[in-house]
């Protein structure tokens, strides 16, 4: 008697309207979960914005021509139909196997090489720029000849420069690491900038390929 009259009850319009509304409502972790992903794509949104104002405040050296290029770009990923083709080809890759992971690395890696060689970077050189630089270059020529350093000259104090050391000795005021790193280079002659240019191919291709 009693399921007969659940059944009658159940089967009234009001309570399949009641039904009706109960099966559309998401369940409550549905919606915790959408109110996470709106979360987060609202904070992703405000850092990649503060980020911007913040590197335009500091100045930045970057030409037209990249600018528009880059803008260009963020333009064209907003494009709904651009933006499922982007989102449906990030699911695919999202997780490689791991020796997909490994020849990705290896051609992302060879990639950042050649890109930050000095013939294709605008702003990458073959002669020291900064004070680091020169020390760094000061230090290297003198590890390659076997020395840490050399003895003080005769007019050091023409010669002071805060990224060096001209008394007692003269030598560089940095530890022979980064000398030691690039000695091969003055032993074997060859340009100072292919190294830097290796290692970055090495690290960026390491970091997508572990």
């Amino acid at each position: 008697m009693g399921s007969r009259a659940s059944a009658r009850a159940s089967a009234r319009p009001g309570a399949r309207h009641e039904h009706g509304a109960a099966w559309n409502e998401p369940p409550p972790h549905i919606l915790s979960q959408l109110s996470t992903v709106a979360s987060r794509r609202y904070l992703v949104i405000t850092m990649m914005v503060s980020g911007a104002l913040l590197w335009l405040a500091a100045g930045n050296g970057m030409p037209l021509r990249r600018w528009v290029i880059v803008l260009g770009v963020i333009a064209l990923s907003l494009v709904p139909a651009v933006n499922r083709v982007l989102a449906a080809a990030l699911d695919r890759i999202r997780h490689p196997s791991q020796r997909t992971a490994e020849w990705a690395g290896v051609l992302i890696g060879v990639a950042a090489a050649v890109t930050s060689s000095p013939p294709l970077s605008t702003r990458a050189g073959t002669v020291p720029k900064t004070e680091d630089d020169c020390s760094y270059v000061i230090g290297t020529q003198m590890l390659a000849r076997g020395h840490l350093w050399m003895p003080q000259h005769p007019l050091a104090d023409f010669f002071e420069s805060f990224y060096l050391t001209v008394k007692p000795v003269y030598c560089s005021i940095y530890f022979p690491g980064t000398a030691l790193m690039f000695a091969p280079m003055v032993w074997f002659k060859l340009a100072t900038w292919i190294l830097p240019v290796v290692v970055c191919g090495a690290s960026v291709g390491s970091c997508i390929g572990s």
